[in-house]
């Protein structure tokens, strides 16, 4: 980047730039998917296929940056599945460049985030080992490893954030720490989101506490499901609480960038 571009990004982007260094290859933070479904899987369908959200849009994460749609879509015409790159974009365990997973066989955005399926390959044991994890909703959430651009980002005033318009994506990880605790979603063969463990699991909580306080709690929970049913898609996911530390180290990806 030249000095004069520099001297015409934002002193917020300026700032970002200066806390995260000259490291090429930055990790998002996981996100929770408030609406998406992280492993969908119909009877019909391979067992390992799996289903997940790596980013959502609208959530900042720790460096105050969030994505914006379409900010992948270079990285995934020019490296997707559909691609002939020499690197094209995959699906890491846990951020670990020494172990990857597969080539996903979907990666598109849509209109919740950065959305792909996959399936692990088999007969390797971390492979496998993300296909039961996520299946029993060990691990729930994802995340992805990208490089900024930094004259692709703006400074937004009115949500003191930066916006992220285009970035070099280079993988998408399952992970284990999620911004948000939540449950493991799964889609039935109506299409409908259902949870198999939700209503069990609020039981057996509820029944820890004082009996008097069991009607009282059911009736919080039924009024946050009438609140959340009635509230705009766009305020349920700006509602989201981000504030958990970022996974995973920084690793080196400038080798990817001159085999592209």
């Amino acid at each position: 980047m030249t000095e004069k571009s520099q001297k015409s990004l934002h002193p917020k982007i300026l700032e970002l730039r200066n806390k995260v260094g000259t490291s090429p290859f930055h990790l998002s933070k996981p996100v929770e998917q408030p609406l998406a479904v992280r492993k969908i899987m119909q009877d019909d369908e391979n067992p390992r296929l799996l289903k997940m959200y790596f980013a959502v849009w609208g959530v900042k994460d720790d460096y105050g940056t969030r994505p914006v749609k379409g900010c992948f879509a270079k990285s995934i015409e020019e490296r997707g599945p559909a691609s002939k790159a020499t690197y094209q974009i995959t699906a890491l365990w846990q951020h670990n460049q020494s172990e990857p997973l597969c080539k996903p066989s979907v990666l598109r955005e849509d209109e919740i985030g950065l959305y792909a399926e996959f399936i692990p390959d088999e007969g390797i044991p971390t492979c496998d080992r993300c296909v039961i994890q996520v299946r029993s909703g060990t691990i729930n959430n994802g995340s992805y490893g990208f490089n900024y651009i930094w004259d692709k980002m703006k400074y937004n005033e009115q949500d003191d954030c930066i916006d992220m318009y285009e970035c070099n994506l280079f993988e998408i990880s399952p992970v284990t720490i999620p911004s948000q605790t939540g449950t493991f979603a799964v889609r039935g063969a109506n299409g409908e989101l259902t949870d198999k463990f939700l209503e069990e699991e609020t039981e057996d909580l509820i029944k820890q506490l004082p009996r008097k306080y069991h009607l009282e709690l059911r009736s919080l929970i039924n009024r946050h499901i009438t609140l959340a049913q009635n509230q705009p898609l766009e305020q349920r996911r700006t509602a989201l609480d981000t504030d958990k530390p970022q996974q995973g180290k920084k690793v080196d990806y400038n080798y990817l960038l001159k085999n592209l």
